[in-house]
């Protein structure tokens, strides 16, 4: 076998290729997670019956447009829920965003893999 220049890297011949994704561990993972938030999610809904029996005093409401009598547990989970469906919003267009971002990522890593294939391609041509 000639020796390649001196210019010229030496490349093996084999292109590395990803392992493939097994799922087996990730849903075990994904059903542990999914049932971790069912019990949260229950135990949350058990403290605010809880707080709603707990406080039946009624308060006067005094928004813009009038007034209405309501119990305090019912403004303050409601406060509570309003906070939390406004976050979750603010959180899925950052997540959004971030998806965007892999994805478009993903693609100039695929670009580069296709070009490191092929100049590997040439570069083998050129040693033999």
């Amino acid at each position: 076998m000639a020796a390649a220049p001196p210019h010229v890297e030496r490349v093996s011949h084999s292109i590395r290729t990803a392992r493939p994704y097994r799922p087996s561990l990730a849903a075990g993972v994904n059903a542990v997670a999914r049932g971790l938030y069912l019990l949260l999610a229950v135990l949350v809904a058990l403290m605010g019956l809880a707080f709603h029996v707990r406080n039946k005093q009624t308060i006067v409401l005094d928004y813009f447009a009038g007034t209405v009598n309501v119990e305090l547990s019912l403004v303050v989970v409601g406060a509570l829920v309003l906070g939390a469906v406004l976050g979750a919003l603010a959180m899925g267009s950052a997540l959004l965003g971030l998806k965007t971002e892999v994805r478009r990522l993903k693609r100039r890593q695929q670009i580069a893999g296709r070009e490191l294939a092929s100049l590997r391609a040439i570069a083998a041509k050129d040693v033999t």
